[in-house]
């Protein structure tokens, strides 16, 4: 019995068959990266998994603060917002997208994974704030040199 949505800690928008909903074209609400709960909330649960593959999505916005693991690749992300919000995000897949930098990460102090393949990435910097990266993957770049005497890992 009760209410399914006190058991939702997970949400996969992969992509999807265009439809509408409150007259809201499927084409423009694909662009943006929205919560599918008020705040990412769910009956007092937290949303901690995100998978918004595939989408078209041009930025993103509304990512809860709860989010562990953000997977956004295959999209058409060229700029990041402001991360500071995210402290818990332990694991992101952005690859695919039209980046240029990854500067913006230099704050997700529990960011242990890290794959951000087949962007326009030219500069590193910030990276070498994140203690505790594990994996890092940025195959299909345009890094010309990298500096690993100022990592902390």
């Amino acid at each position: 019995g009760g209410d399914w949505s006190s058991d939702v800690c997970s949400s996969d928008l992969g992509r999807r068959e265009p439809r509408t909903a409150k007259g809201v074209p499927a084409e423009a609400r694909r662009r943006q990266f929205v919560s599918p709960f008020s705040l990412g909330t769910a009956a007092g649960n937290e949303l901690t998994h995100r998978i918004s593959n595939d989408n078209e999505i041009t930025f993103l916005t509304g990512i809860p603060s709860t989010i562990r693991t953000l997977l956004v690749s295959s999209n058409k992300i060229s700029d990041l917002t402001s991360f500071s919000h995210l402290r818990n995000l332990e694991r992101i897949d952005i690859s695919n997208n039209q980046l240029d930098s990854v500067h913006q990460f230099a704050c997700l102090v529990h960011l242990r994974e890290l794959k951000a393949d087949n962007n326009g990435i030219r500069d590193l910097s910030g990276l070498a704030e994140l203690d505790g990266l594990l994996r890092l993957s940025l195959r299909g770049n345009k890094v010309e040199s990298v500096n690993f005497g100022a990592t902390k890992w």
